[in-house]
């Protein structure tokens, strides 16, 4: 591998795991199944300071440029559901840009999963600002029809996930999303110790 195939991977990896960047523990963890080169390849090519920081430039030159294309792409079709009448002007009016999304995905998600629901009580849902409460909102009014995971599946198919849960991992279909996914475990100082527990057959 030439030393820009390190800094794809690298990238790739942190998409996959919520934007941490990889640890020595974490590739030699996926390279037990041939998923990733070792720590001691990475290390062939670079100092790990430097690999973490042109991995991380990278990452965040990317992750710009692609929340600016699909801010633009979401606005444009906000524009047409406002012209169509299937958002109310009232839902984002008087918002900033990143408030007139959510509420948006908020909006459509509500309506997905309880589509008999009027709207004065469906605009009620979604003015829960703690995610906890909304996703509780929503489960009381199915009558305990709906779970967590229903609730999430339907903003994934929706592809307003990002939208109300920023935070969260996206829901791509992306493969490597899962291929270079790791335990949390080896994301953070104690990354060594967790590796040799599994080393040992103790996980």
């Amino acid at each position: 591998m030439e030393p820009k195939d390190y800094i794809r991977l690298g990238v790739k990896f942190m998409r996959a795991n919520d934007g941490k960047p990889p640890t020595p523990s974490a590739l030699d963890f996926l390279a037990r199944s041939r998923r990733a080169p070792t720590s001691h390849d990475v290390w062939t090519k670079f100092t790990w300071d430097e690999y973490l920081r042109q991995t991380r430039a990278a990452y965040e030159k990317q992750e710009a440029v692609r929340k600016q294309v699909i801010l633009k792409q979401k606005l444009v079709v906000i524009k047409q559901e406002l012209k169509d009448g299937t958002l109310p002007l009232y839902i984002i009016k008087g918002k900033p840009t990143m408030e007139i999304i959510a509420s948006r995905a908020r909006w459509r998600l509500v309506g997905e999963l309880l589509p008999n629901l009027n709207p004065g009580h469906r605009q009620a849902i979604m003015w829960h600002e703690d995610n906890a409460n909304f996703v509780a909102a929503i489960r009381n009014h199915s009558h305990g029809k709906l779970n967590v995971a229903d609730i999430e599946e339907a903003a994934m198919e929706l592809k307003v996930y990002e939208d109300i849960w920023p935070q969260g991992r996206p829901g791509s279909n992306t493969n490597y999303m899962e291929y270079l996914r790791v335990p949390t475990e080896l994301l953070g100082p104690g990354s060594n110790a967790y590796l040799a527990h599994v080393k040992h057959g103790s996980k």
